[in-house]
């Protein structure tokens, strides 16, 4: 089953939440690991927001593969748009 527009803006919601916590709280080093990097925030972020979905929208579990899948996604690209807009870094095209 498709998932419908209002899960996808649901889904969104979530990961644009989750990512602009996550990249206000980087912004302060002392928030920051040894391991961390600007380059793999995008890829951490779509972890992140893959893992954190089923905790946060309540979802209908007809779509829950598709639904991860999305959120994976769009917190990956709204963490590269994030990371892109900071710096003149030059990260992988998504």
């Amino acid at each position: 089953m498709a998932m419908s527009e209002r899960v996808q803006t649901r889904i969104a919601l979530f990961c644009y939440a989750a990512v602009s916590r996550q990249f206000a709280e980087m912004q302060n080093p002392r928030n920051r690991g040894q391991a961390f990097t600007w380059e793999t925030f995008p890829e951490r972020m779509a972890t992140h927001c893959d893992l954190h979905l089923k905790i946060n929208v309540k979802l209908p579990a007809s779509s829950e593969a598709e639904s991860r899948a999305h959120a994976s996604r769009t917190g990956r690209a709204i963490a590269h748009d994030l990371v892109m807009a900071m710096s003149d870094a030059t990260l992988p095209t998504l």
